[in-house]
């Protein structure tokens, strides 16, 4: 009996034992931390962060020892965090099991704006023209049944200024230049072989030499060269003036960029495609630059064909055999995203100069504007080597 309760009493020994010992074990797992993670930011509370990883959506606790910073500086959680916002975070593990947030760096929002929502569809004319007068646009409007904005802006840039040589022979003391911006100092003015100083028009003609000048004119935003007395005393043809008179000079040039805007609401069932595939209207907002457009009869968009269109890009691979190029696409200056295109065997392919290269003649790491056309089957119709 004795023997019995001893072997007792050393079983429950080894047996507690044994328990405290894997206690121990399990109570000293190493907390190891986790890559650096993206996601953004779905739904949070004090202690909780829901970000969607991946378009997975996935919860973490939030502690006391979640070091949070945003700018590089420590901030408060519940202060800081905005839904929307993407986020980067570690995580503490346990087993590989996730604990809590370990680390967690918020970005700062940019502009929080309310208002009616609707997409609004750009239409952007480039255009380059001597005329310095801007063009007249329609003046933005509030559509009372959407509450959304169309109208038209332009913006004119300059440009740098280019040689001219034309002019209208008004007549026998007049010279037309157009409606241009002309550098004075650029003209170069002969009659009959005979160099003509050309003055501005607030200048006084020199009496002692009256054939020797003539001014520079404006009126009603036309420039005109005015002779202090006829350069000739025949009528002559349009011929006889060109050989008689010779004229060059710089004038300015400016690139109008004028946009028609159009806001639309939009339906619940819209059906959105990008570059031909279907996709969700946030990324056919993101990745197309241009797009095409179908409203029901209520005014609400029903369909977005978005594509590629004037895009800035990186060539990443060339694939000669398969007509295809990877390129990194560029937004706002840096790279967003990276795609796989096919290149129509049609397409125009072209230097820095203009001259016509092969699709082979491109290299990693070159820079690009290309498009793809949706009659093409969205194939790249021209990609042109540049600069930017």
């Amino acid at each position: 009996m004795l023997k019995k309760i001893a072997y007792f009493v050393l079983t429950v020994f080894v047996f507690t034992l044994s328990l405290s010992t894997n206690a121990f074990a399990k109570s000293t797992t190493k907390i190891t931390e986790s890559a650096l993670k993206v996601g953004i930011v779905k739904n949070y509370s004090s202690s909780t962060l829901t970000v969607l990883e991946n378009g997975k959506a996935v919860s973490y606790k939030v502690t006391s020892q979640t070091k949070v910073y945003s700018l590089g500086n420590t901030v408060d959680f519940s202060e800081t965090i905005k839904k929307g916002l993407k986020v980067k975070f570690k995580l503490a593990l346990k087993g590989n099991v996730p604990q809590y947030i370990s680390y967690l760096d918020i970005p700062t929002p940019g502009i929080e704006g309310r208002g009616t929502l609707g997409l609004e569809v750009n239409d952007i004319r480039q255009n380059e023209t001597d005329d310095p007068v801007a063009p007249t646009v329609a003046a933005p409007k509030l559509d009372s049944r959407t509450n959304l904005v169309s109208g038209a802006l332009a913006n004119v840039k300059e440009l740098q200024a280019v040689d001219e040589t034309s002019f209208i022979y008004v007549n026998n003391k007049r010279l037309g230049l157009g409606q241009i911006e002309v550098l004075q100092d650029t003209i170069k003015l002969t009659v009959n072989g005979k160099d003509i100083k050309v003055i501005a028009s607030d200048k006084e003609f020199d009496k002692t030499a009256p054939d020797d000048e003539a001014k520079l004119v404006k009126e009603k935003n036309n420039y005109y060269i005015d002779f202090e007395k006829d350069f000739t005393d025949k009528d002559l043809t349009d011929e006889e003036v060109n050989n008689l008179i010779k004229i060059s000079y710089q004038k300015k040039m400016y690139q109008i960029d004028a946009v028609e805007f159009n806001a639309f609401p939009i339906s619940e069932d819209c059906y959105v495609e990008l570059n031909g595939k279907e996709t969700t209207l946030q990324k056919a907002i993101y990745r197309g630059t241009y797009a095409y457009v179908r409203t029901n009869l209520d005014g609400e968009i029903i369909y977005i064909d978005a594509f590629y269109n004037d895009v800035p890009a990186r060539i990443v691979e060339v694939n000669n055999a398969k007509k295809t190029i990877k390129v990194a696409i560029y937004k706002y200056g840096k790279i967003a995203f990276e795609d796989t295109l096919v290149v129509s065997d049609a397409a125009a392919i072209k230097n820095k100069n203009g001259e016509f290269i092969r699709l082979i003649d491109l290299v990693p790491s070159d820079k690009i504007i290309f498009t793809v056309d949706p009659l093409e089957g969205y194939k790249v119709i021209s990609i042109e080597r540049t600069d930017w």
